[in-house]
């Protein structure tokens, strides 16, 4: 076992955070998780030493009771009265270490043979630990835990459950073997003492810098639902449904759920918001969308007393414009021209290209009815009908 150093660094990053905690609570966490974790080093080392014993019953009686010690440190981390007032980021600390010990208990069942104990456990810690994280990214109601929890959940998904998949499915495939070559793999030594271990990289996780992306792109709230489709499917085919009926109200006729179906989780986490502002503000939006060939003759906007000429300002336009299409279809601002065409050179999907719509009616808010954003195909075309709808 190679968890200790891995659990100390997580028992010091849960005592930081135990800091903002009045007194009377800190002292009684922190006692708690003092002996939690003291329980489980002596178990670890206990268990080094029982692994070297050449006796049979001895072996197996040392490792029942390193089990013991373990399901007691278990008791304190998963004890739910403990870090009741603890934020989303201490408790998921807390909740890997619940992880890393169920995981050493798993390890006292193999190396007994116990294959079904083993299969069992298994099974049940990545239920678990869906379960948990799905507890932590509701909890999740700030900026700040979010910059922590959607890179570390998400580093969670597909490492660390992607390992106990593997893990699980080795076991069930012994399982699966005949006695006479379950009894040939217990008795072979596996142990290699010339294994090397890679260097620890320390260049900047991917799942920081898939984080770092999305931020650009989204919101607290569709970031935080991104997380939540990942543990709960069913809540983005809640969304996906909620997100068809207004469409069909709202006339954006490519938002069909078979669409919706492909799309990726960002989308579908922005789309869902967006539609859901429109829907809270349903009064005002219909004030502001009034039929485009009876225009209020309203005072100029600000963007509009900034530019001098027409020309001005389409050039704005246009400016703005490829920052927006850039952004969203992650091209290149300078390939970007008014002839551009948006399907033939931006290789944009019917998804894509609603979200720009969407992106362009929020920067010049503005109303672009479906039927007028169909007839738009290049870039000159939307700088157009833009410094038209701007200009009433």
């Amino acid at each position: 076992l190679e968890s200790s150093a891995f659990f100390t660094s997580l028992f010091m990053l849960i005592l930081i955070d135990l800091s903002s905690l009045n007194y009377t609570k800190l002292d009684e966490l922190t006692l708690a998780l003092v002996r939690a974790y003291g329980v489980f080093i002596q178990a670890m080392n206990r268990f080094r030493s029982a692994m070297q014993l050449q006796d049979f019953s001895r072996k197996n009686a040392e490792i029942d009771g390193v089990r013991g010690m373990l399901f007691t440190a278990l008791a304190d981390y998963s004890n739910p009265h403990l870090l009741e007032e603890t934020c989303a980021a201490g408790q998921l600390r807390r909740l890997e270490c619940a992880w890393a010990i169920e995981q050493a208990i798993v390890v006292t069942y193999q190396v007994q043979s116990e294959v079904s104990a083993v299969s069992d456990r298994l099974y049940n810690l990545q239920d678990k630990i869906c379960k948990d994280a799905l507890t932590v990214i509701n909890r999740c109601e700030s900026h700040d835990e979010l910059d922590f929890l959607f890179p570390e959940i998400i580093r969670i998904k597909n490492h660390d459950l992607a390992v106990l998949d593997s893990w699980q499915n080795h076991v069930d495939w012994m399982r699966s073997l005949p006695s006479s070559e379950l009894k040939f793999l217990s008795s072979a030594d596996f142990n290699n003492p010339d294994t090397h271990y890679s260097p620890i990289n320390l260049a900047e996780p991917p799942e920081q810098l898939v984080y770092e992306s999305l931020t650009k792109k989204s919101h607290f709230y569709s970031l935080r639902d991104q997380l939540l489709f990942i543990f709960e499917p069913e809540l983005r085919r809640e969304y996906e449904f909620y997100m068809s009926e207004q469409a069909g109200i709202t006339g954006y006729k490519t938002l069909v759920t078979s669409n919706l179906q492909q799309a990726s989780d960002l989308t579908v986490g922005n789309l869902y918001y967006y539609f859901k502002v429109r829907d809270e503000s349903k009064d005002e939006l219909e004030l502001a969308c009034e039929p485009e060939l009876q225009p209020t003759k309203a005072a100029p906007t600000n963007f509009v007393a900034e530019s001098s000429t027409n020309s001005n300002l389409q050039q704005k336009i246009f400016k703005k414009l490829q920052n927006i299409i850039a952004e969203n279809l992650a091209v290149d601002s300078s390939t970007i021209t008014l002839s551009t065409d948006f399907n033939k050179d931006l290789g944009g999907d019917s998804l894509d290209l609603v979200e720009v719509v969407m992106a362009i009616e929020e920067e010049f808010d503005i109303e672009i009815p479906d039927e007028a954003a169909e007839k738009i195909t290049t870039i000159q075309q939307a700088v157009d009908y833009i410094s038209r709808k701007v200009a009433v």
